[in-house]
């Protein structure tokens, strides 16, 4: 981000790289999954599952950390591959890519907890595992040090500050969520292919087994707080790679592929057109809605008086607003539920306006160390 604002300005700037990298995580994975045997239209229908996945079209041009994470998963996943091939230095590089994922977004720990927990236990006798873990916690010792000086912020905000009442509404919003986000069209293939296929390696048994643990680990994270779509997005990996390889197998089903994934296509670009020149006067919550802009600003303003500058002496507001949050969640109010015909432009864009806004809402929110206010303010960490 910084280097795209100082290249092209604030707006423009800030997510002129965030295209650029699904391309590129698409082609790593590609590399990961592509059959030896692959020809021409092994490659369409790969690319016909990627352009269909709603998930993917929504959070290829957004700018939040979930584009960081699925180039930098893509990346352990290769180098994943790699070492379980035996490749010399695979050790090293996979080390680089767990702690690049770590600083993208904590989910990143998930990734490679489940890919671990997929693979044959003769991997763990290997020297070199521990060695590419050593060197990741080696990558990661700035961020620990920044945390230890800000009372462990972030991570606090993330094991507790979320934390809200249990509502039977989360678990349905989840699930139906699901549903949207991963294209009604390809789910009941997704289920059949994901019984279907057998893997050949270790790395396509991670890749099996990511999105079932993606989506049962935040199916009990309903029970604590409301669990936005985009958290599993690193599930879209393992669900492209069942699909395509049950059907490059099975010719029916390539063909409801190729024709369901078009009519898919034909959709979103129809909704990107509307949502470029907005002929009907459609407004979302940050999308053509100034009213909405200004109440979001104001949000911020209330948690981040200081701006983005000084992290450290926001911890006192961003407490007292994390209060205030949680006396109304506690009585229904303070959260207004997002139906699924607005989360594609809704959700995740406000999830972005408040994260790029209002870092303050990474401080620890139960207890703020006087030491630690008197510190002297530290960049903002990176995760």
């Amino acid at each position: 981000q910084g280097v795209g604002e100082h290249l092209f300005g604030r707006e423009f700037g800030v997510r002129f790289f965030f295209p650029l990298l699904q391309p590129l995580y698409l082609f790593v994975f590609w590399r990961i999954i592509r059959p030896s045997d692959a020809d021409r239209r092994d490659a369409g229908l790969f690319v016909m599952l990627s352009a269909a996945t709603l998930m993917l079209q929504l959070y290829g041009f957004i700018a939040v950390p979930d584009g960081p994470l699925m180039m930098t998963a893509a990346l352990f996943l290769l180098t994943f591959k790699w070492f379980t091939e035996g490749r010399r230095a695979a050790w090293l590089w996979m080390g680089v890519a767990m702690a690049l994922m770590a600083y993208s977004k904590y989910h990143g720990a998930l990734v490679v907890l489940f890919a671990l927990a997929a693979t044959p236990p003769r991997v763990f006798l290997r020297p070199t595992l521990y060695l590419s873990g050593a060197v990741a916690l080696l990558l990661l010792v700035p961020h620990f040090v920044w945390q230890y000086e800000h009372d462990w912020a972030s991570l606090a905000y993330h094991l507790a500050g979320r934390n809200s009442v249990f509502r039977p509404g989360y678990v349905a919003e989840y699930l139906l969520n699901l549903l949207v986000v991963f294209n009604p069209f390809f789910v009941p293939l997704y289920v059949r292919s994901w019984i279907a296929v057998k893997p050949q390696n270790a790395v396509e048994r991670a890749l099996r087994f990511i999105p079932a643990a993606f989506i049962v680990f935040f199916l009990l994270s309903t029970l604590r707080g409301y669990v936005q779509p985009q958290w599993v997005i690193v599930s879209c990996f393992g669900l492209v790679y069942v699909l395509f390889a049950y059907a490059r197998r099975h010719p029916r089903t390539r063909r409801y592929v190729m024709r369901a994934g078009g009519v898919t296509v034909g959709l979103i670009v129809l909704v990107r057109l509307v949502m470029i020149f907005n002929p009907l006067g459609i407004r979302f919550e940050v999308f053509n809605n100034p009213e909405s802009y200004a109440a979001i600003a104001a949000e911020a303003a209330v948690m981040c008086p200081e701006g983005n500058e000084n992290p450290s002496s926001n911890a006192a507001p961003a407490k007292r607003h994390q209060s205030r949050k949680s006396a109304d969640d506690s009585n229904g109010r303070g959260r207004v539920t997002k139906s699924l015909s607005t989360m594609f432009v809704a959700s995740a864009p406000r999830q972005m306006a408040t994260n790029m806004t209002v870092p303050a809402r990474r401080v620890r929110l139960n207890t703020i160390s006087t030491k630690a206010s008197a510190k002297k303010p530290a960049p903002f960490s990176p995760t």
